[in-house]
């Protein structure tokens, strides 16, 4: 038993290995697009301009073999993931970000349908941690939740909360809960396709969604994110269903970690239209219509 697991977990740590590698040769390649579009549209983004010598590296870079492994995740759902980066950390302008996201959720719904992705409906929500229910929201049916000046195009100066914190049971701070002493399961709200992860959040970050999932439903054109994870379940352009499981409860994230937080899932949603806005969305009726999973 202890030499299996000590393979188990050498197998997880080149596993762990080689998804940094694939992240950071697919992030390279999304600078190159990136920079071409730039051009084509005559647009300075602050800190994505290159030089010839910075182009000629990156140009070697990925002429390596291992960036074949890369081709394993969906082209559009890479690229919007990194655009997600770029922009949560101030790297791109708002026009060029929009536009982006425009075009990468379209040919993501062609991703989703073919990969057997269905319409989403409310007969298959499911509140998205396992055990618990609407008591366990923030404020007072839901006041929590403060759209404020949000802005998912430039989240530098934003003085709100667009979204609710779902609370647990874990007083001492452990991540496990206080009854069963087992991992909280956080739960997919509803279908959709993994779009945007973080794994490796660490206490020396100043992010604050921690270890994040980004799961968008194509059809309704609803994006949910899941924030303070521990272990994040999924990849990206995994094909979700609603009341599955996709990471356990964590303190991940610049202000859940420290000690004052309680521990909790921060549950938000995103609705885009047709030109690429994203307006905040209370999610407090649709979590009223969902299913609780004891």
């Amino acid at each position: 038993n202890l030499l299996c697991t000590q393979k188990i977990e050498i197998l997880d740590i080149m596993i762990l290995d080689i998804k940094k590698q694939c992240a950071f040769l697919a992030k390279l390649r999304y600078f190159i697009h990136l920079w071409q579009y730039c051009a084509k549209k005559s647009l300075l983004c602050p800190k994505d301009s290159f030089g010839w010598r910075s182009l000629f590296f990156l140009f070697f870079l990925i002429k390596n073999p291992i960036y074949a492994q890369t081709n394993a995740i969906n082209q559009a759902v890479g690229d919007f993931h990194f655009l997600y980066m770029s922009i949560r950390d101030g790297e791109i302008n708002e026009r060029l970000a929009q536009d982006s996201t425009r075009n990468l959720l379209a040919r993501i719904k062609d991703y989703y349908i073919e990969n057997g992705g269905q319409p989403d409906s409310a007969a298959h929500w499911v509140f998205p941690v396992e055990g618990y229910g609407m008591n366990m929201i923030g404020g007072k049916k839901g006041s929590d939740y403060i759209a404020g000046n949000y802005n998912f195009y430039n989240t530098a100066r934003v003085h709100a909360h667009p979204a609710h914190d779902i609370f647990v049971s874990d007083n001492n701070q452990d991540k496990l809960e206080d009854r069963t002493q087992l991992p909280i399961n956080v739960l997919s709200f509803s279908s959709g396709v993994v779009v945007s992860v973080e794994y490796f959040w660490d206490i020396s970050s100043t992010k604050r969604g921690g270890n994040f999932i980004y799961i968008y439903e194509p059809f309704s054109k609803k994006m949910y994110y899941y924030a303070h994870n521990e272990l994040v379940l999924v990849q990206l352009g995994d094909i979700v269903k609603a009341g599955q499981n996709i990471a356990t409860m964590g303190r991940s994230g610049f202000n859940a970690y420290k000690e004052r937080s309680p521990t909790h899932l921060h549950f938000s949603m995103l609705q885009f239209d047709e030109q690429g806005n994203a307006r905040p969305i209370k999610p407090y009726s649709f979590l009223l219509e969902s299913k609780k999973i004891k």
